[in-house]
Order: C-alpha cells, then sequence, then structure tokens
C-alpha cells in the first residue's frame, strides 16, 4: 500500500493530495493542479506547461513566484513540504526576465528587459554588459524620487509617497518575445516601444521630443530607447553607443519632470534611502514589469578609466555629475563649477 494511503472513516483510503492553484501571467489564466507535499518545484513547472499543449510558447524563462511570502521559488529540486507550500497557497508562474524603464545618469530613458529573479547586483552586471559600461560593480539601481509637486508646501521639507505605488496585488505579464507588456494587470498602461527591425531605415530628426528608436543591445537583445536631440541612421550597436557617448542636451520632458531640487540634508537623506538592497531581486523589493528606475553611480571610485574602452562610462560619469551640480545635490563652490563647465567646453 501506498504510504501516502490512509483510511478515511467511510472505508474509502485518501492519498494525501491536495488543490494547488497557479496562476498564469502571460495568458492571465488559473490552472488548478493536484499535488502531493513530495513533489517538486519543477515537476510541479513540468505538469503546469503541459497542460498548454495546444499553445506554443517558449517556457524557459518562466519561475515560480510566490506573492504571499514575497519570494521566488527557484530552487527546482525543493519539495512543496521544503518550501512550506500549503494548499491555501497562490503561486505565479511568470517570466523571470520583464521590462523596465532605466533612466540613465545622462537622463535618457530606456526599456530594457532586465531580471526580476536575480539579486540586483547580477541584474545591473547584466544590464552594463548589454550597454558596454565596464566595472557595473560601481552602479546600481535608485528609485526615482517624487516630482515637485509631491514636495509638502508647509515647509517640512518631506517628500509625500505617491499614491498607489506601492502595494500592488497584481503584476502585468510578459511576453519573451516582446518588450512592452501586453494586457498589464497592474493597472498602469505599458510602455510600447517600436520592436527593433533590421531591415528598418531611416533618421529621427534632431531635436524632436520624445524620438523613439529601438537598437539591439551588445549580446543581441532589443533596447528600446526614449531620447531628445539624438540622430541615428539605422539600428545598430554603433547607433547606441553613440546616444550613449554623446548624450541629448536637452532630455525629455518626463525625465525633467522627475528631477528633484534638495534643499536640505532630509531630503537628500529621503533621496538616497532610495538605493535599492544588492543581495535582493528587483520583485522582492516591490518593483513590477514598466516600474521606472534610476542607474546611477553609488561609489565614486572609478577603476582603471580608460578612454580607449570607456567612451559611454566616462561621459556617464560626467552627466551624473553635471546633473548632480544643477539639482544642486552635490555642494561645491562657483569656482568649482566653472572648472567643470570648462570640461565641457574642452
Amino acid at each position: 500500500m501506498d504510504p501516502h494511503m490512509f483510511k478515511l472513516p467511510d472505508g474509502k483510503y485518501a492519498d494525501g493530495s491536495w488543490e494547488l492553484t497557479i496562476y498564469i501571467t502571460d495568458l492571465q489564466v488559473e490552472r488548478v493542479l493536484r499535488v502531493t507535499g513530495d513533489i517538486h518545484i519543477g515537476g510541479i513547472m513540468l505538469r503546469l506547461v503541459e497542460t498548454f499543449a495546444d499553445v506554443t510558447m517558449d517556457w524557459s524563462d518562466h519561475a515560480m513566484w510566490w506573492p504571499d511570502k514575497n519570494t521566488w521559488l527557484l530552487r527546482t529540486n525543493s519539495t512543496l513540504d521544503q518550501c512550506h507550500v500549503m494548499a491555501d497557497s497562490k503561486l505565479w508562474f511568470t517570466p523571470m526576465h520583464k521590462t523596465l524603464r532605466v533612466q540613465l545618469p545622462d537622463m535618457q530613458l530606456l526599456d530594457l528587459p532586465v531580471s526580476f529573479s536575480s539579486m540586483v547586483f547580477n541584474a545591473v552586471q547584466d544590464l552594463c554588459k548589454d550597454l558596454g559600461i565596464r566595472h557595473p560593480e560601481e552602479l546600481s539601481f535608485l528609485r526615482r524620487p517624487q516630482e515637485k509637486s509631491l514636495l509638502k508646501p508647509n515647509g517640512k521639507d518631506t517628500i509625500r509617497k505617491k499614491r498607489g505605488d506601492r502595494d500592488r496585488d497584481s503584476m502585468a505579464s510578459s511576453n519573451s518575445a516582446d518588450l512592452a507588456s501586453t494586457g498589464s494587470l497592474d493597472g498602469i498602461a505599458p510602455h510600447s516601444p517600436t520592436p527593433f527591425n533590421k531591415s528598418r531605415s531611416g533618421t529621427n530628426t534632431p531635436g524632436t521630443p520624445g524620438s523613439n528608436s529601438s537598437f539591439p543591445g551588445q549580446n543581441g537583445t532589443a533596447v528600446s530607447i526614449y531620447s531628445t536631440g539624438s540622430s541615428y541612421s539605422d539600428g545598430s550597436c554603433e547607433g547606441l553607443n553613440m546616444s550613449l557617448t554623446n548624450s541629448p542636451q536637452v532630455p525629455t520632458r518626463e525625465a525633467l519632470d522627475g528631477l528633484v531640487r534638495p534643499k536640505t540634508f532630509r531630503e537628500k537623506a529621503i533621496i538616497n534611502k532610495g538605493w535599492l538592497d544588492s543581495s535582493k531581486s528587483l520583485m522582492e523589493q516591490g518593483l513590477r514589469e514598466n516600474d521606472t528606475l534610476m542607474l546611477r553611480y553609488k561609489y565614486f571610485s572609478f577603476y582603471d578609466l580608460d578612454p580607449k574602452q570607456d567612451a559611454v562610462r566616462i561621459n556617464q560619469i560626467y552627466e551624473q555629475a553635471k546633473w548632480g551640480l544643477l539639482t544642486e545635490e552635490i555642494d561645491c563652490t562657483e569656482e568649482e563649477m566653472v572648472m567643470f563647465a570648462a570640461l565641457q567646453v574642452s
């Protein structure tokens, strides 16, 4: 007799199984599987995918997310009992790579596929590899500070949290073939970047606000660039590197609206409180698909700067320092500002 079987009062035998509810974010449907506690996570994923035999889709980037515990179930050889998954648990089967809107130090906005299951340190490392930035350990993700209108006018110099930004109980579905979310569940309209097309050619008009171009990253990853004052001849890595090396003089209106000029040390502390924990994933820190984060240099100790290899890196360092001066986030004298401005002229 199966050790999981036991006799009920009516004479029938029970196998100790129970129903597990799994929500598939891509298809926006739920599946109920009958499982036992000794089934491992990988087996659950396999059985779940087999229920969609009529759906042609690549499931290789998907993993289990447990919303109630705010954690990924990435150890596929662990059983449900080892993960403490019970009958009342509800899991999500969702892609690990989702679209994240990243603001670079030069204020350009890019829609990029980023791993939401890896530690932030590893996610930044992969992102910098796509952008051609060496020594990614110098950078990290910073939550975007609120707009100037969210500063309380009563003189207390505190920043209000935008209503509805956090504590979402659903996420946007992600398609590994497209950057933009289709059928977002989080109540926020997803961005719709133009997909990269190798046969596409054309030049954007310089100085046009919000010009939208798509280029592949250095690993063949398609990215969408929202920039101003940029001109590209084709969808190539050279065009992407050129846009990151020669930043637009005038950022987009969206980027400018997100600037906050801190007036007190308290406000600066509130902004710096937004640095993400490098040892946790984006999902574990409340980030969802199509959210916006700022990629910034966190440690101002730059190693092995080489003009031949670090054109993008040097430009991004300069741009971050420039906007730090313009927003008065960095304290300096007038003479130091004039000296810094002379670097741009030279």
